[in-house]
């Protein structure tokens, strides 16, 4: 048996979610409730943008996934290393950790580029039980007001995702830069059950060191104007992370029987004891 996961697993989400351009003609009664829980974040992967590193590094290695289909990288944190999983959601739903991926902070809504034009757009999810069509609860959001604009409080979430998703497509294209220079090699991680059995993990990449000695000082230099020599930097330093995310799957195999996942504290395992990390 072999985990294995690619790019693939970071847009299941999407595969599972049901999005669509958000429009006044169609979705002038829509309401949005914020969740109350992180399941829909029940993944191994998420996509992370280059202004979110130094959050990451206390809590989650840092990691490259490639699209099976295109052969693209991007930049993850790994939280997981089975597929649906993620050792930082509470058997409740609610984020055990102390950073939580801007990727998850504005669900149900994301901007995503329109498959005619290319063109960012802001899309919800509507089967998400944030979103409602039309608004049924008192209590619930409108999306847009009587004069077809955007309300307020989706108005803020469009200013957060626009600045997401700018930091994301700089940190493609670093990313890419990294790729030009044949800095990726995979990375090989294995799991061990309580009953001894070995089991690999596929799918992620990291940076190769001994190609980053053999680059020239043109390359390094252009690596350091760019901004791409943080995510270097970053992705090796964060590796040691990755002990401990096999720390916790050791520990949950031996407590199966015993405990509640719950009662294992992440921040023991996981996290530094700063009690004054900034929240991106």
């Amino acid at each position: 048996m072999v985990f294995y996961f690619a790019m693939t697993c970071i847009v299941r989400r999407q595969m599972m979610s049901d999005w669509v351009v958000i429009n006044y003609k169609q979705h002038k009664t829509a309401g949005w409730k914020k969740l109350t829980n992180y399941r829909f974040a029940a993944e191994p992967v998420a996509p992370v943008s280059v202004a979110e590193i130094s959050h990451l590094l206390s809590e989650m290695p840092l990691a490259f996934s490639r699209s099976a289909e295109t052969g693209v990288f991007q930049l993850v944190a790994v939280q997981g290393l089975r597929p649906g999983d993620n050792v930082f959601l509470s058997s409740t739903g609610h984020w055990a950790g102390q950073y939580i991926p801007a990727c998850y902070r504005a669900h149900p809504f994301m901007v995503m580029k329109e498959t005619s034009n290319n063109k960012p757009v802001l899309c919800m999810d509507i089967s998400s039980e944030g979103i409602q069509i039309p608004a049924a609860d008192d209590d619930a959001v409108r999306i847009f007001d009587s004069a077809g604009e955007l309300t307020p409080p989706v108005s803020r979430i469009v200013s957060y995702l626009s600045a997401h998703y700018r930091t994301m497509e700089l940190t493609r294209k670093l990313v890419a830069q990294l790729d030009d220079l044949q800095l990726m090699q995979h990375w090989p991680i294995e799991l061990t059950t309580p009953e001894g059995e070995v089991i690999p993990v596929g799918g992620l990449f990291r940076i190769n060191e001994q190609r980053i000695r053999e680059l020239t000082q043109e390359a390094v230099y252009d690596l350091a104007v760019s901004g791409a020599m943080a995510i270097i930097y970053a992705q090796l330093f964060s590796q040691s992370r990755l002990k401990k995310l096999v720390n916790f799957y050791n520990l949950q195999g031996a407590a199966e029987s015993a405990i509640e996942i719950d009662s294992i504290d992440l921040d023991e395992i996981f996290g530094e004891n700063d009690d004054d990390i900034i929240k991106f």
